[in-house]
């Protein structure tokens, strides 16, 4: 079976998908102690994650849902 190639996405496509702001993201990114998955890929100077990554990180994460989802 070929392996998938993952939808990837940007900083804000993180920070919407999770209902944070960018920097918030940025972050989690930056702060080792998170462990907030790191970008996959980059395009020039542009950072790309996994949205499956992404995911799973948020699904697992102490504490998540304690706020309600930006919109």
């Amino acid at each position: 079976m070929p392996k998938r190639d993952p939808e990837l996405w940007t900083v804000r496509d993180c920070a919407q998908h999770l209902g944070i702001s960018e920097s918030t993201w940025r972050g989690y990114v930056a702060r080792s102690d998170a462990g907030a998955p790191s970008p996959v890929e980059r395009i020039g100077a542009t950072p790309l994650w996994d949205s499956q990554a992404v995911t799973a990180w948020n699904e697992s994460r102490p504490g998540r849902g304690g706020r309600p989802k930006r919109t």
